[in-house]
């Protein structure tokens, strides 16, 4: 039988990255790069944030069979360039603006995201807190949608946020909803809502060294089983004031897919408060 390769990808993990680090993660008063789940940290009033990260992708994608059965792909690899600003209008609340350059395989702009971030209820020194973060994705063209720099139509997203703070550990528990319209994805072949719920337990060493897992459950975008499930474990140091490093591995499976499409990811990034 003739087979032919399809573009579909693992675009879960993709927009994972899009919605959870440079267009969703403000990374906030407890720096938590390169963790996909947030916290409920925010700046305060008039405190600004830089982040500048990197993250290398690889992957295996999805074949499909002339008569629509679904087969492992080619495998490949992409490099990316995160970059978020975070301004802190109140105690509680923060506004953020995030980009991502790829540069390989296909060099461009991915979808840009513009949001804010409210901590409603709780204390964010310790105990439990509370806060919700919705973001708007910008379009990027029909031509960039189809060299796979991210969607062509305009989407949203909304994390609703825990936190527990104690002096030696910390737990953080998200859960989020996606929209995922586009003009190359049908409905048989992409899902158009993605729900994901995660949570990351981090482990205060020290002043300067913070160590944490994290693990979460994902819609899978693509047509070939309904969840994509992450692990990811990490480290973050403090070398000086107001500046962190972040430096993870995580890996990134759809549960009982047929193609069995997978990826790993190494990331790293600093983070200014100023």
């Amino acid at each position: 039988m003739t087979h032919r390769v399809s573009n579909l990808r693992l675009r879960s993990f993709v927009f994972l990255f899009v919605a959870s680090f440079s267009l969703l993660c403000s990374i906030p008063t407890y720096a938590y790069f390169p963790f996909i789940t947030d916290d409920t940290g925010t700046q305060g009033e008039g405190g600004n944030q830089l982040e500048l990260n990197y993250v290398f992708i690889k992957e295996r994608g999805v074949g499909i069979a002339e008569d629509g059965t679904y087969y492992p792909g080619d495998y490949g690899t992409s490099n990316s360039f995160p970059v978020t600003y975070t301004r802190g209008l109140t105690e509680d609340l923060d506004v953020f603006v995030g980009m991502i350059r790829q540069t390989s395989p296909t060099n461009g702009w991915m979808n840009s995201a513009i949001g804010f971030k409210w901590r409603f209820a709780g204390n964010p020194e310790e105990g439990w807190s509370f806060a919700v973060k919705p973001a708007l994705l910008t379009p990027v063209s029909r031509n960039m949608e189809a060299s796979g720099l991210g969607n062509g139509k305009t989407n949203g997203t909304v994390s609703l946020i825990s936190s527990f703070i104690q002096p030696k550990y910390e737990v953080h528990i998200n859960a989020r909803y996606t929209s995922n319209l586009s003009y190359s994805g049908s409905e048989e072949q992409q899902a158009q809502h993605l729900w994901g719920v995660s949570v990351a337990p981090v482990w205060v060493l020290n002043d300067q060294w913070k160590l944490g897992v994290d693990a979460g459950l994902e819609t899978n975008p693509n047509a070939t089983s309904a969840q994509v499930a992450y692990a990811q474990i990490g480290a973050v140091y403090a070398p000086v004031k107001n500046v962190q490093l972040g430096l993870g591995l995580m890996g990134n499976r759809a549960l009982g897919s047929p193609s069995r499409e997978y990826n790993w990811s190494i990331m790293s990034g600093i983070t200014w408060q100023f």
